[in-house]
């Protein structure tokens, strides 16, 4: 009865209308779970998917406790950002239709579309707190790289090789993912280089270790969908210092360049990852040897716009996926060989979408990687440092998604794709909430 009572009490309290935000309470428990997300996220699916539920509870008890939030309610901030809550629903929507057309119904398909559904709840929440509580993601950012790192040097000796695709890591993701992930993090911390207004050499260095880790990370890995985020990287740095001359700037990325180039020549697996290239695409075009990683992905590409034509409107659903696959013959046909024949998935995630889910599924992938575009773009040359930062920040998110879709299944419905969608929801609703604070109180931002 004691417990019950003082939680009724702390609960009338917090939400209790207040002149500037929420409750002092509400706001540290959202302090603590931004940062304590993406420290959990390489370790445990279990707790990061904890921590992304409670931030959506905490998100709830605001909208239903405020009435507003930064001079507009939860409905008006919601049509005013269409686009955001087209993104939200269009997972869903995409599935409810080709369970009502197609599939018939199955309550786990909307897991991972659910968690898309959190994004206006958790930006709108999230929006109360302000820059000043919500750059302590980048502390949460830079222990995730260390941990990433960590992990996959615990894999790696466990299994006495630096390249390792296809097992999954000592706790979450399978490696691409999870080395993909750990690259777009190390970028997140050193583009918060922005955010330091004391402009500390030690910070700044750390700052930039850690993205020389995430870089290794990658490299090692021999990850090749990886290494197409590299030029992008590039530009968003040069971006990054409008202050800097671009003598420095193109000092330090050609010093960046070769410290990339120097782990290539470190390990004789990625050196043989980079010559496979080119002779596992002359064989595919040649008539040769088809079963390799580039030659499955190219048969699988070139049988995906049959399935696209065939299901194109609703798709064929997960339910079906297999039988769906199985019932093409591919392998008679020629369009795949015997060893390709059971994809888990195209590895594209707009392909992916289309064909599980249709002309739906389709628009939310370029929704995915599009609405960060749309929002954050037009800030990436802005006056203050810290809305430069997290435009270019959210912009990053948005071009790497799209990038490491293009070689994999990002997003699909998944346990990684679960884990990779509640990054990608409380990054872009972190990043989002200080583009709006910008909206409301630019002065604070400098």
């Amino acid at each position: 009865m004691e417990i019950r009572r003082a939680f009724l009490s702390w609960f009338a309290r917090a939400t209790q209308p207040e002149e500037e935000g929420i409750h002092w309470s509400l706001r540290w428990a959202f302090i603590a779970l931004i940062v304590l997300f993406p420290v959990v996220f390489p370790l445990s699916s279990r707790a990061n998917n904890v921590c992304f539920f409670l931030l959506f509870g905490l998100s709830l008890i605001v909208v239903l406790t405020r009435r507003r939030l930064r001079g507009a309610t939860f409905f008006q901030f919601l049509w005013t950002h269409k686009m955001l809550c087209l993104l939200s629903v269009c997972a869903l929507f995409a599935v409810f239709l080709n369970q009502l057309m197609v599939a018939g119904f199955r309550a786990r398909d909307y897991d991972m579309p659910f968690h898309f559904f959190a994004l206006p709840f958790l930006i709108y929440a999230l929006s109360a707190l302000g820059w000043k509580d919500l750059r302590h993601i980048q502390w949460g950012w830079f222990v995730s790289v260390l941990l990433s790192c960590a992990v996959y040097v615990f894999s790696a000796v466990q299994l006495d090789t630096w390249r390792f695709s296809g097992v999954r890591s000592y706790a979450t993701l399978l490696i691409i993912p999870f080395v993909n992930q750990g690259l777009l993090t190390a970028c997140l911390v050193f583009l918060t280089t922005s955010w330091d207004r004391a402009k500390s050499r030690i910070l700044f260095f750390l700052r930039c270790l850690v993205g020389l880790l995430g870089v290794a990370l990658c490299v090692l890995s021999g990850n090749r969908g990886g290494w197409l985020l590299f030029p992008f990287i590039v530009w968003i740095v040069y971006v990054a210092f409008p202050h800097v001359g671009t003598r420095k700037k193109m000092t330090v990325i050609v010093v960046g360049v070769c410290v990339v180039l120097a782990f290539f020549f470190v390990s004789d697996s990625v050196r043989e990852r980079v010559r496979l290239v080119g002779e596992e695409i002359t064989q595919y075009t040649e008539g040769g040897n088809r079963n390799t990683s580039i030659g499955f992905r190219l048969q699988w590409y070139r049988a995906a716009p049959t399935l696209i034509a065939q299901h194109g409107l609703f798709g064929m659903g997960e339910q079906h996926y297999d039988r769906r696959i199985q019932e093409q013959d591919f392998v008679s046909r020629g369009v795949w060989t015997e060893e390709a024949k059971d994809p888990a998935h195209f590895h594209n995630d707009f392909l992916q979408w289309m064909i599980l889910y249709g002309m739906v599924g389709g628009v939310f992938a370029l929704l995915l990687w599009g609405v960060p575009l749309c929002y954050f773009f037009r800030h990436i040359r802005s006056t203050s440092p810290i809305l430069r930062g997290a435009a270019l920040m959210g912009v990053l998110l948005g071009i790497a998604y799209a990038v490491f879709g293009l070689t994999d299944a990002f997003t699909s419905t998944s346990r990684d794709g679960k884990l990779l969608a509640n990054y990608y929801v409380l990054t872009f609703s972190v990043l989002l909430a200080i583009l709006l604070e910008k909206r409301h109180y630019p002065a604070k931002l400098g």
